[in-house]
């Protein structure tokens, strides 16, 4: 474990208490009152005073905003492609409220709840219809990346669907190690493009794994087949419903993660005031009353 303070001026009045307190108990300063006679009356006469200098050093503690870093298991995730269909026949609304948006939709509820198991990973979008566009570069800042698809998904490129230049320009920009979810409908009408089998062998031999996501339920659009040997060959997995978060978080690392300990240290101080209060009414001004 390792103790960091963001803000340790304030630490330089923690002196100035226990001296105070040390000059209070020098000059019989008393801040309650034990009557003579009460079992522990000296003693209690003491506690105010050293009770507040302990007050007012955890409060000080508190605001030098302490931060603990302590070693943790975290779900370790690779940057992530996303490689987006924006076709036409992603507007086929055989999933309401249509493939886009249920796509769409879906993806940003399965971020959440990485979000929520504290895995966090650079994400990049390729969209792409007749052409593919990188339109996001890898980034862990996930509103971006939530803005970039509630936008991307609305756009028109034009007539058919080319997975393979998809799948060229992933291999372009992505690096061994990293992953990438292809989510289409599995339509691909440019046969004369690449191979998508040798694109897929590619990623392979890249150590770039193609996870592939099959949106829509029916009709001649929805061809599952190019899929399944893309995330088969290259590695991946293939989903045809939703997308299975404890799938992405099987693997594990160990890090330090900060902790703030500011409101530890201020219920300290809390519980001190408090039972010194409770002390001196019970040892001190309640014996008086019943003397």
């Amino acid at each position: 474990m390792k103790l960091a303070m963001e803000a340790p001026y304030w630490l330089l009045l923690l002196p100035v208490w226990w001296i105070g307190a040390w000059l209070a108990a020098r000059i019989r300063l008393r801040i309650s009152y034990s009557g003579k006679g009460i079992k522990g009356g000296d003693f209690l006469a003491h506690v105010p005073r050293w009770g507040t200098a302990l007050m007012l050093s955890l409060a000080t503690l508190s605001l030098s905003r302490p931060v603990g870093y302590f070693p943790q298991e975290r779900p370790a995730l690779s940057t992530l492609w996303l490689v987006w269909d924006v076709s036409e026949s992603m507007f086929v609304q055989d999933v309401l409220p249509d493939r886009r948006t249920y796509a769409m939709e879906s993806f940003l509820k399965w971020l959440d709840s990485l979000e929520k198991n504290q895995a966090r990973t650079a994400i990049g979008i390729i969209f792409f219809a007749h052409k593919a566009y990188i339109a996001l570069p890898p980034t862990r800042d996930w509103e971006a990346v939530r803005f970039a698809l509630r936008e991307g998904t609305r756009l028109h490129l034009g007539e058919g669907t080319d997975m393979a230049d998809a799948l060229v320009g992933l291999l372009s920009v992505a690096r061994p190690g990293e992953e990438a979810l292809l989510i289409s409908d599995g339509a691909h009408n440019y046969p004369e493009s690449a191979s998508l089998l040798a694109l897929a062998e590619e990623a392979r031999h890249k150590a770039l794994p193609i996870h592939t996501w099959l949106v829509g339920k029916e009709g001649p659009q929805i061809q599952p087949e190019a899929l399944q040997k893309i995330s088969a060959l290259s590695g991946g997995r293939f989903y045809e419903s939703d997308l299975r978060v404890k799938d992405f978080l099987a693997r594990k690392e160990r890090v330090i993660a900060p902790y703030p300990l500011d409101e530890w240290f201020l219920l300290g101080a809390l519980g001190v005031g408090i039972g010194m209060l409770a002390g001196m009414a019970i040892g001190g001004w309640f014996s008086v009353l019943t003397a």
